[in-house]
C-alpha cells in the first residue's frame, strides 16, 4: 500500500508597494505547533508582527524583527487556528505561517 500525499497547511502574504502590512489566512495548529518565517528587504529596518488566535483573538506571539533578513520561529502549546499579521513593514516584506517549516 502506498501512502497518500502529505498535505501542508500554510499561507503567506507580502507587503505591497503602497502598504505597510499584510495578513495571512488562518492555519490550524498541527501537533500543537505552528511555524512562522518573516523576511524583509532591508536588514536594519524593523518589521512588526503578531500571531493571532482567530477564534478568541488572543495574541500568542508578537514582536519587532529588526536585524537580519529572515526571522524563523516555532510556536508550541497551540490548539486552535492562527494567522500571521505584519505591520509597520517596508514593501516587499513577507510572512509565512504553516504547520511545517
Amino acid at each position: 500500500m502506498v501512502a497518500g500525499p502529505v498535505l501542508l497547511a500554510a499561507d503567506d502574504c507580502t507587503v505591497g508597494a503602497t502598504s505597510t502590512g499584510c495578513r495571512t489566512g488562518a492555519i490550524p495548529a498541527a501537533g500543537g505547533r505552528i511555524y512562522i518565517i518573516i523576511t524583509k528587504p532591508v536588514p536594519t529596518i524593523g518589521c512588526s508582527f503578531r500571531v493571532v488566535d482567530v477564534v478568541n483573538g488572543a495574541v500568542v506571539r508578537s514582536g519587532t524583527f529588526v536585524y537580519g533578513y529572515r526571522y524563523p520561529s516555532t510556536i508550541t502549546g497551540l490548539y486552535s487556528s492562527y494567522r500571521l499579521e505584519l505591520f509597520n513593514c517596508l514593501p516587499g516584506s513577507a510572512g509565512f505561517i504553516g504547520d511545517r517549516p
